[in-house]
């Protein structure tokens, strides 16, 4: 495995396992469940136009972020099923 490549594989799994801390963080995970709700009220109330799209904006950006933060999970975990293969396929290399 390259130098470069190995790095790039740690940072996936020290920002995938950081990501899920966050994710699993019950301060975090109620402040997003409470913004949405309150944008999504504001949004319902609100009869102007410009003042409802800005608060669909603020919705979709709290998603992106949540998006962000699961897309970091899922790139580290894939990066430490890929340094599991790389240990199995160079046992059975060994073992030949």
């Amino acid at each position: 495995m390259q130098t470069s490549l190995k790095g790039d594989i740690d940072q996936d799994i020290r920002q995938g396992h950081r990501a899920a801390g966050l994710l699993a963080d019950p301060i975090l995970a109620n402040a997003f469940v409470e913004l949405d709700a309150e944008i999504l009220q504001a949004w319902r109330k609100s009869a102007n136009p410009d003042e409802r799209e800005a608060l669909h904006h603020r919705m979709i950006a709290l998603a992106a972020v949540k998006s962000k933060l699961e897309v970091l999970v899922g790139r580290g975990e894939w990066a430490e099923n890929d340094i599991k293969v790389a240990a199995r396929r160079n046992k059975f290399e060994e073992n030949r």
